[in-house]
Formats: C-alpha cells, structure tokens, sequence
C-alpha cells in the first residue's frame, strides 16, 4: 500500500507540466502545427523546381547567365534568413513563438504571391531576400511545441511536426509540377501564397500558447557573444559544421536541376512513351521532375 503513495520528483514535475500546458491544448497544437507546417513545406517547394524556369518566362535566353542567377536567387533566401533569425528568436523570447509564426506565415503569404507579379530577374532577387527576412515558420513552429509540450511527449510531438514538414517537402514538387503544367508558373506563386496563408489562420484559429516572456538580462549580448558561448560547448561546433557541409552539398546543385532536367529530357525513357504510347508533354515533365528530386 505504502509503495503506491512513493511518488518520485519526476512524476511530481511531469504531472505539474501537464496540469501548467493543459493535457488536450498540447495534442492540439501538435496536430494543427504538422498540418500547417505540411502546407507551408508543400508551399515552399512548390517553386523550387521550376524556380530557374521561370527566369526564362522572365525574358532571360543566355544559359550561363540563367545559371548564374537561379543560384543568387535561390541562395538570396537563405541569405537573408541566416542574418535575421537570431533577431527573430528574440522576438519570439520577448513576445511568444505563435506571434512570430503569425508574423512569418502572413508575411511569407503575401511576398510570395507578390512573387508571381515579378518582371525581372531583379525584382525577383529583391523578393526572394525579403521573403527570406520574414521567414522563420518551421523552426518557430518546432519552438511552440518544444515549449508547450509537457517534457515526457516532447519527442513525440516533435516527431509528428517532423513528418508534416517532411511529407510537404515530398508533395511539393510534386504538385508544382502538375500545377506549373496546368497553370503556368506565375499562378503557381499565388496557389503557393494562399496555402500559406492557410496555414496561418489555422495557427490564428487554433493554435493556444502558454507562453512567459524571458526576462531580460542586465548585460546586453550581441549575436556573436551568444554564438561563442553556445558552441563553446564541444560538441555543438562539430554538429553545426556537420550540418553546414551537408546542407552546403545538398542546397549546391538545387537551382539547376530543373535545367538539367530540361537538357537530358529528350533522352529520357519517357522520351520514348510519349513516341511509342503517346503519352502527354505534361506528363513526361512531371516524370522528369519527380526523378530529379
């Protein structure tokens, strides 16, 4: 009898966690966040594979000079996400994670609709740099549910976030593909636009927050201080550097897969399908693309 009343400190922390999150708000925002982040996923990689393509239907014909800028317009993203997201993790300490998601996906929802309205290559580079300064929905998203997540089913719950961003990341060439076939790749930006925005409103609507703002230091930190500090932690570095090289190789050769595809497909077996049985030119692209990625 005595033994049922033992309680250990870890129960007694785990059963407070979840009394403090709410034991159904927490499944719901698990469940709401791996659908929005499949559309948001699904949204963004909607416009890669055709990305350089469009460069064309901009007006551009040179090869060399198509390459050159599908890679300064794909990187100008990145570029832009990698300077503002220390400041945006800030924010979201100061002013809570579901904010920023709002901030990020309305955001997003707009620039990249505004995307499909571009006239050159220049006024599709200043896009891409500001989407990419308003960007930040996945890794925010993972940060709510880290945070309001009782400790025991935190691995869970990311877990479930982790298979709606990877099960978009599969879907969205693939419906790019046929979208950008059936529409045209200027309509593809505003489909991309309005799943994000989606996505937005169900965070809007659904999405409840326990949050506590951080209290702030008395000593102010700039970025590089905090950076030093964190991987001053040895193994930190090593897996920082292990990412960087893997997403370095992975990201490289992106912006001209689409190109590359377009160069081998009259050689590609469906090439022959579409001889032999007759099979569509839509269809033999989309082939094309789902081997690509």
């Amino acid at each position: 009898m005595a033994d049922h009343l033992i309680v250990s400190p870890r129960e007694i922390y785990n059963r407070r966690d979840e009394e403090v999150i709410g034991l159904e708000a927490w499944k719901r925002n698990v469940w709401i966040l791996a659908g929005c982040t499949f559309l948001v996923m699904s949204a963004m990689s909607m416009i890669m594979p055709f990305l350089p393509l469009y460069l064309k239907e901009l007006g551009m014909s040179d090869p060399k000079e198509i390459s050159l800028w599908a890679g300064i317009i794909f990187g100008a993203n990145f570029l832009t996400a990698f300077i503002f997201s220390p400041f945006w993790g800030r924010m979201a300490d100061r002013h809570g994670r579901k904010l920023m998601i709002l901030r990020s996906g309305f955001g997003m929802a707009i620039v990249i609709s505004l995307t499909g309205l571009a006239t050159g290559p220049i006024s599709l580079l200043f896009l891409r740099l500001l989407n990419g300064v308003i960007s930040g929905f996945i890794p925010t998203a993972i940060g709510l549910v880290s945070t309001n997540t009782p400790k025991k089913h935190t691995g869970y719950a990311l877990g479930i976030l982790q298979s709606g961003t990877v099960a978009g990341a599969i879907g969205g060439p693939l419906f790019g593909g046929l979208m950008s076939q059936a529409f045209g790749y200027r309509m593809v930006f505003f489909i991309t636009g309005a799943f994000i925005l989606i996505a937005a409103i169900g965070v809007t609507l659904f999405v409840k927050e326990n949050f506590t703002p951080a209290k702030e230091e008395k000593t102010k930190t700039s970025t590089m201080m905090e950076f030093k500090k964190i991987t001053s932690k040895k193994p930190v570095l090593s897996i920082y550097l292990v990412i960087l090289l893997i997403q370095f190789a992975i990201m490289g050769v992106n912006p001209l897969l689409s190109l590359y595809v377009e160069e081998l497909s009259p050689s590609c077996k469906c090439f022959s399908l579409r001889r032999d049985c007759g099979v569509s030119d839509w269809l033999c692209k989309l082939y094309d693309i789902g081997l690509a990625w």
